[in-house]
This record gives C-alpha cells, structure tokens and sequence, in this order.
C-alpha cells in the first residue's frame, strides 16, 4: 500500500536525521507532495461539508 509506504519512509528520515545521518538527497519530495496535496484536499472538503451542515 502506497500509505504505508511513506509512512514508513518519513519513519526512516526523521530516524536518520535524531542519529545525524540524514542526507537531503536521499529524500524524495515528489511522493511528499502528492501527499501533502491530497491531505490539502481532504481538509477542504471536509471543512466545506462540514459548514454545509452548520448553516
């Protein structure tokens, strides 16, 4: 599952940058992005349904 996997890969980073081995190269901001896009969108939505039902 691709959730899992970026999970598992932000796991890996923030391990590496607490032992002071992380290297920026190493990271791949595509896959963040596409995460971060789609989390972006979610929280839209569901504040926009959620104001829906307020008024």
């Amino acid at each position: 599952m691709r959730g899992s996997k970026i999970v598992s890969r932000l796991d890996e980073m923030l391990t590496s940058a607490m032992e002071g081995s992380f290297v920026e190269s190493d990271y791949n901001e595509t896959e963040l992005s596409r995460l971060e896009s789609k989390f972006r969108q979610y929280l839209t939505e569901k504040e926009v349904s959620t104001l829906r039902y307020i008024f």
